[in-house]
């Protein structure tokens, strides 16, 4: 089928590999929030161990301990959360191209291997991704770490530093996947909205599975974004702590957003033009008839027609209705207003001590 992204029976170049987020949650006999629950705790004591934060007698000052802590729990409870919630985001994704099922011009067949390529990637690609991410991670801390030097005048080579490289290279891995199969579950959805699903103007429920796709990785992005104070819990606010991580997530949140319905507003879009049109020109040919015809049945029908074009003029052109838009722009705001207000509690505090 012309336009298909993958084709039955077709094994990409290299082989085929699944997310390994997406295993690792499948292998578990455990709800999804059980397992982020089960690896934040364990996270979080080996990010503590790891960083030190287990012995507060290492740090010289409360707050040098207090930003081991606060690294040592973003560390944990952010790779936690991404590693459930992008499985929970291909999961929902796999259920909107099944209901999708009946409304596409497409077989069963065809809509399994649509998920299963939701799934992951051919192996070069995954590789290529998790590298990526790798050399990411390490290019990040390499400029916080210089950054920190021309500060203070020395390199840290403590376990807090060893800690933060880790965790900084183990950040990247978990996130920069997750963030790339919210961009490929975009771009299937794009593809079938453009040329693969019957659109129908009077009945447009049936094409929520885009809704739902496109509103779904907020909450995974969200809980992302609200864990970076974590990492300011013992010092002063660096925007380049946090930067690099947080435009990836506002890129892949805008992205789903918007690319998984483009082709199909578009088609709605041409559809409700030509459905005016016709609309239009029925109306025009019962008002140039003669006048008796405007009586009893002539009246009906123009009152019908009328009561359509009203319909047709009102129909929103994306799948994605109004109330989910305003929930997602209240969600994309939740996490600045967590920041301002942990920061206003930090000096409401600190004020207390003074």
């Amino acid at each position: 089928m012309t336009g298909m992204l993958y084709e039955k029976g077709r094994t990409p170049r290299g082989g085929w590999r699944r997310y390994y987020f997406l295993t690792m949650a499948d292998a578990v006999p455990l709800s999804l929030p059980v397992f982020g629950l089960l690896n934040a705790v364990l996270a979080t004591l080996f990010f503590l161990a790891l960083m030190g934060g287990l012995t507060p007698s290492e740090f010289k000052t409360s707050d040098a301990y207090l930003t081991a802590l606060g690294t040592a729990a973003f560390f944990a409870l952010v790779n936690a959360y991404a590693l459930s919630a992008g499985a929970h985001v291909i999961r929902e994704a796999k259920w909107a191209l099944g209901q999708l099922g009946p409304h596409v011009d497409y077989g069963d067949g065809e809509t399994a291997n649509l998920q299963r390529l939701l799934e992951g990637g051919s192996k070069n690609y995954i590789r290529t991704l998790l590298g990526s991410a790798l050399a990411a991670g390490l290019i990040h801390y390499l400029l916080l770490a210089l950054q920190a030097a021309q500060t203070d005048g020395i390199v840290n080579v403590s376990l807090y530093g060893v800690g933060s490289m880790i965790g900084t290279c183990v950040t990247w891995c978990v996130l920069l996947p997750v963030f790339a199969s919210q961009v490929n579950i975009a771009r299937i959805f794009a593809e079938v909205g453009r040329h693969h699903v019957k659109i129908n103007l009077f009945n447009p429920e049936h094409l929520k599975p885009f809704e739902t796709v496109a509103v779904t990785p907020v909450v995974c992005l969200i809980g992302v974004q609200m864990f970076y104070p974590l990492l300011f819990l013992g010092g002063q606010f660096d925007p380049w702590v946090i930067l690099p991580g947080f435009s990836c997530a506002l890129f892949a949140l805008i992205f789903m957003l918007v690319v998984p319905t483009r082709g199909l507003r578009a088609r709605i879009r041409e559809e409700k033009r030509e459905a005016l049109e016709k609309v239009n020109q029925q109306i025009a040919d019962v008002l140039a008839g003669e006048k008796s015809d405007l009586e009893g049945a002539g009246m009906m029908v123009l009152s019908n027609l009328l009561s359509m074009r009203a319909y047709l003029s009102n129909l929103s052109e994306s799948p994605v209705q109004f109330a989910a838009r305003l929930r997602w722009l209240l969600y994309l705001f939740v996490p600045p207003a967590t920041w301002a207000a942990a920061a206003l509690m930090e000096q409401f505090i600190d004020q207390l001590m003074i």
